[in-house]
């Protein structure tokens, strides 16, 4: 995972809400920006819109 310190997931993980993902690291390319996480959904080869599942 890009950025992240310690992972405690694993691509494949089922995940919760409030779930501990990692601690933020840095990516050399977006050190001027905030600490931010960039999320992807993936279900059966497509990707899906994380701002559209509850």
């Amino acid at each position: 995972m890009g950025g992240v310190n310690s992972p405690a997931v694993k691509p494949g993980d089922t995940v919760t809400a409030g779930q501990k993902l990692g601690t933020v690291g840095t990516i050399s390319c977006e050190c001027a920006e905030e600490a931010h996480i960039h999320l992807e959904v993936l279900q059966n080869g497509q990707y899906l819109d994380p701002a559209k599942i509850s």
